[in-house]
């Protein structure tokens, strides 16, 4: 059962793009469920179907791509304490995932389903509002970060990414946070000086 708190959480995280009423916020609890990950498990496995989305109640968790050219793994994507996990474009398609997600700290998420988040998107319009907006927000910060990783240098990209998530840097790998800036392992080493 997700606590009042832990509601009160996920609703606070939305307050920006979203705040739902009274009627809503007692169906979404009804089909929300806690689950637990520890450090290193999967979330999602990659050429799995994306058929949950998660909020991130407490801990980091990061996104595994492949790389195409050399069929290695990469880091291409980080999330936080009151971010919300899915594979994106994956999860809203409804297609295998291309991606894994993995805990990065022992975690714990609140849960909701495909196809109980399309069923309150058919019986209330402004869940709707929120899916769009939630897509609307991962791809307007995924731009983002591909301009940044276009337009600053890798000094640059360090020390805001340092800045803005400095506790990341307590838990994650420094490889992965190096490979997510590109920024050389050496180059990354001489920056955190």
């Amino acid at each position: 059962m997700v606590s009042n708190a832990e509601l009160d959480a996920l609703v606070l995280s939305m307050e920006d793009f979203y705040r739902p009423g009274p009627v809503t916020r007692t169906i979404l609890r009804s089909v929300l469920f806690k689950v637990y990950k520890t450090k290193g498990e999967l979330i999602l496995d990659s050429q799995k179907r994306a058929s949950t989305l998660w909020w991130l109640s407490k801990g980091y968790a990061r996104e595994i791509s492949t790389v195409l050219a050399t069929g290695g793994l990469r880091t291409s994507w980080f999330w936080f304490t009151g971010d919300f996990v899915f594979a994106n474009p994956f999860f809203f398609s409804q297609q295998a995932s291309l991606v894994q997600i993995e805990a990065i700290t022992d975690c714990v998420l609140l849960e909701i389903s495909f196809s109980d988040l399309n069923k309150m998107r058919k019986e209330h319009m402004d869940i709707e509002l929120l899916v769009e907006r939630m897509r609307t927000r991962c791809d307007t910060e995924r731009t983002y970060l591909i301009s940044e990783l276009l337009s600053l240098s890798a000094k640059e990209r360090f020390e805001k990414y340092y800045f803005l998530h400095r506790d990341l840097f307590n838990v994650a790998r420094h490889k992965d946070i190096a490979d997510f800036l590109r920024i050389k392992d050496d180059g990354f080493n001489r920056f955190k000086k």
